[in-house]
């Protein structure tokens, strides 16, 4: 969830990169005025928080929301914690005035679908987010960017790296086209 990566990724790239926070956080935006982060664990709390800054939500970001105690295991998480995690985004809409509530962390990946009727207020699955804003983005086809914020920056040489990362950082593959 916390988009490790994705500012560089798109500097990398001439495709859309989708990262799962931003995406399940956007389409959050679309569905209410503010949204709260529903999350498994309190160790994830300030990464969180740091997603929601770096992507300049602050002020659409009601809460989040982090469960306390221990898991058995990730892989069971959902199961486990279920009511649990309920409780915690009904807790958002009550006390934080969330509008929609965005499952953060891939463990509740497809959690969404199973408590949706549970929840007042939409709730985001940020996998199924990433995966369809993903495919409207490559539908859209939009052009790599050859100046602001995403522009590829200047080659690099590189160690330790796959061939073919080392070359796209050195700009020895096919490079964008630039303006000059």
């Amino acid at each position: 969830f916390g988009d490790p990566g994705l500012g560089a990724a798109r500097e990398l790239y001439d495709m859309p990169v989708v990262g799962l926070a931003e995406a399940g956080m956007l389409t959050a935006c679309m569905l209410g005025g503010k949204f709260s982060v529903v999350t498994f664990a309190q160790a994830l709390g300030p990464w969180y928080q740091e997603c929601v800054d770096w992507h300049r939500l602050g002020d659409r970001c009601a809460s989040i929301r982090m469960l306390d105690g221990t898991f058995r295991s990730i892989s069971d998480v959902q199961s486990e914690k279920v009511d649990l995690l309920v409780e915690l985004a009904m807790r958002a809409i009550d006390e934080d005035g969330a509008d929609a509530i965005v499952l953060a962390g891939a463990p509740l990946s497809g959690l969404a679908a199973h408590v949706r009727d549970r929840i007042p207020v939409p709730v985001v699955d940020c996998a199924q987010a990433a995966v369809r804003q993903a495919a409207t983005l490559a539908a859209l086809r939009p052009r790599g960017a050859l100046r602001g914020s995403f522009a590829r920056p200047a080659a690099k040489a590189s160690i330790g790296l796959s061939e073919r990362l080392a070359a796209r950082i050195s700009h020895h593959d096919c490079p964008r086209q630039s303006s000059t």
